[in-house]
């Protein structure tokens, strides 16, 4: 524990407040929990926030029997940034760690999260992060793998160039994707929360606002963070792309208004051209996606309001038809610390 004198008074607090966000993942929060409580450093709390679970989520959780984890029940669903500010709301630690509920950590992640830290004298840190997928779980690539780029060493991320590289459909680093480890006092200084209305890829942007605020964000390129892939059906990553575009852009056009974005003129035009993308986009998928659920009628209309339809549609023909001829292949991964 990390001590902290209070005139003639001390107290303890936990070093990493580690927040789950939890909502039906009653087979999957019991292992995420304990990939916390199995960290190398012991020095954490855990609090998982029942997002008005319809099964035994907060029940499993609650059966835990850690004194280190709490556990809050939320009355009413209000998505995973509700949940997640309830818990940094509640958090003690130097340090706030997000994970999950159908996730897990490798035991060593938040030591080496925090040796980067340390080093870098950094006020974020992200590893890269194992894609899993299937009833066995097992690794089969990792995020940075995935985005393209080949990153050997830690790199200190520049503000605007966390835009440009994550933009949808581009391959990039799509750094609003990983599960940063963010100093507690620097959010609270800047009031920086997750956007209760964003339901959608809300991390993408409360790492924004700590950048824009001055953050030190170190992306160090090992995998130290299971993400389970495709495994529940109501999972975040398979809803409507449509609705993620719409939030994306509604994001984006609440943050050009405040003034530490518009301080920046490097970071408003990465922004901008981010913006005219996802407007285009969604353009696409007013139409695609009626097509795709059968809704022909309103698809055509939609073709008309929208016709940069027809350019994405021209331009993804090749793409579709290399994907339907080409055998899809997953290579499984070790973890870092298996082998040399």
């Amino acid at each position: 524990m990390v001590e902290l004198s209070q005139g003639s008074k001390s107290t303890k607090v936990p070093l990493v407040t580690v927040i789950i966000p939890a909502y039906n993942t009653e087979n999957y929060i019991a292992e995420a929990i304990r990939s916390v409580l199995k960290q190398t450093i012991q020095d954490v709390e855990v609090i998982v926030v029942d997002d008005a679970s319809t099964d035994n989520t907060a029940r499993v959780a609650e059966t835990i029997g850690d004194p280190r984890v709490k556990v809050i029940r939320l009355s009413e669903n209000g998505g995973a940034a509700v949940a997640r500010n309830h818990a940094i709301d509640k958090a003690q630690g130097v340090w706030v760690a997000v994970l999950d509920s159908d996730d897990w950590y490798a035991p060593d992640r938040l030591e080496t999260l925090l040796k980067v830290a340390a080093e870098y004298e950094a006020d974020m840190v992200a590893d890269d992060l194992f894609y899993t997928e299937g009833p066995n779980a097992t690794p089969w690539i990792t995020h940075i793998q995935r985005s393209g780029e080949e990153i050997n060493e830690p790199i200190v991320i520049d503000p605007s160039d966390y835009v440009r590289t994550d933009i949808p459909a581009k391959r990039g680093l799509h750094l609003g994707f990983s599960k940063v480890l963010m100093k507690r006092d620097f959010l609270n200084k800047f009031n920086i929360r997750y956007e209760d209305q964003i339901r959608l890829g809300q991390d993408f942007f409360i790492y924004l606002y700590a950048l824009a605020c001055g953050a030190k964000f170190v992306l160090y390129p090992k995998p130290y963070y299971f993400y389970r892939y495709r495994v529940r059906p109501d999972s975040l990553v398979l809803k409507s792309q449509l609705s993620r575009l719409e939030q994306t852009c509604w994001g984006i056009q609440l943050f050009l208004e405040r003034e530490v974005v518009r301080s920046n003129p490097s970071l408003v035009k990465a922004l901008n051209y981010k913006l005219g993308f996802c407007r285009r986009l969604r353009a696409y998928y007013r139409v695609a996606e009626p097509l795709k659920n059968g809704s022909i009628r309103q698809a055509i209309s939609a073709m008309f309001q929208n016709p940069y339809f027809f350019i994405r549609f021209l331009t993804q023909i090749p793409r579709l038809v290399t994907s339907r001829l080409s055998p899809t292949s997953q290579t499984v991964l070790p973890h870092p610390n298996v082998g040399s």
